[in-house]
């Protein structure tokens, strides 16, 4: 697994994409976090959440991973930009 690098196949992802990351997170670096993202972005429908103060293991330590997951399964989303929004956030923060 040394040279395992598939970022040149993302661009074939069509399905939606969580991706959850950590600023503070010193296994998967930020920049990396980005890069990924980045190379999603113009192939599929992605929904992004990373936060400011958990490590590599939010999905244990983070008290809402769970609902963001959940989130990101059953609740309403919006297409917007190519980018997709939780209808509950819009309704929060009065995006759009």
């Amino acid at each position: 697994m040394h040279n395992f690098d598939i970022r040149n196949k993302l661009k074939n992802i069509t399905c939606p994409v969580l991706v959850t990351g950590s600023k503070d997170d010193q296994v998967l670096s930020m920049e990396a976090t980005e890069e990924l993202i980045a190379n999603l972005t113009e192939s599929t429908k992605l929904l992004t959440h990373i936060y400011e103060n958990f490590g590599h293991a939010s999905y244990d330590t983070a008290p809402d991973y769970r609902k963001i997951v959940l989130e990101f399964y059953v609740k309403p989303i919006i297409l917007v930009d190519n980018r997709l929004f939780l209808l509950s956030l819009i309704k929060k923060f009065s995006i759009l």
